[in-house]
């Protein structure tokens, strides 16, 4: 007469249960100690080992454990992440808050990035999304300063030089100081947030009218030849010399 039947597997492990994987090719229940099953982890899930084996005590070892890929949060200067949490069933949670730089975010995760006043994002780039192999999906984010690009409130046919500012930065433009000279005002110009340069206090310019210089020539001539000294002086002689003058 057979055993209960439950005494027939009081040495054995059932078949493994993992959590965001499952064991590969195996058709039985039950297994004896010593026996090797291979497993894989799900998208976006991963473990350090892909075999587990079954002991005496009737455990698997080592566990079979798929944890989840996270990606560390990429450093950023002037200005902060925010993130959506996300997770394999939805990968487009937009409920943003702000993000733990100190935490690796898991697989899914989408960032989104605020810059500081003053900044833009650089590129178009709004967002980074975490991938099952623990990077991201996009290049780095990157705050860069807004500049002022519109020189149309400032234009001046003799300035030829317009300070590269950010919003709310001050500069200094350069002028053609052969032609004209600043006859009252300032030289100094602002970035708005409407990112137009704009006087700090409007210029005013006067020509610098240029007369031509006419140079003169007068010629001094002199004629010392044959003086003789008196006593016992040596005799000098002289010859005739020029010089020219120039007046402006």
């Amino acid at each position: 007469m057979l055993s209960h039947p439950a005494k027939l597997f009081t040495d054995v492990c059932s078949s493994p249960s993992i959590t965001n994987g499952h064991a590969v090719n195996v058709g039985a229940k039950y297994f004896k100690p010593g026996h090797e099953v291979s497993f894989s982890c799900n998208e976006g899930f991963s473990s350090p080992h892909s075999t587990t084996t079954c002991q005496a005590t009737r455990v698997w070892a080592p566990p079979p454990v798929c944890i989840v890929v996270t990606c560390n949060v990429p450093s950023l200067n002037n200005g902060r992440y925010t993130t959506g949490h996300g997770n394999r069933d939805n990968a487009s949670n937009t409920s943003y808050t702000q993000l733990d730089l100190f935490s690796p975010y898991w697989y899914n995760t989408t960032i989104a990035i605020i810059c500081d006043e003053g900044y833009e994002m650089k590129g178009g780039l709004t967002t980074r999304t975490c991938q099952s192999d623990g990077s991201w999906d996009q290049p780095p984010l990157e705050c860069v300063k807004i500049l002022c690009n519109d020189t149309s409130d400032v234009r001046h046919e003799h300035i030829y030089h317009y300070p590269e500012l950010a919003i709310g930065e001050n500069g200094t433009v350069s002028y053609n100081s052969e032609h004209i000279f600043l006859s009252s005002g300032y030289t100094i110009v602002t970035c708005s947030t409407s990112r137009k340069l704009k006087w700090i206090k409007a210029p005013e310019f006067g020509k610098i009218f240029i007369t031509k210089h006419v140079h003169l020539a007068v010629q001094n001539t002199c004629n010392l030849s044959n003086i003789t000294t008196l006593g016992n002086l040596s005799k000098l002689s002289f010859v005739e010399y020029t010089v020219w003058h120039v007046v402006e």
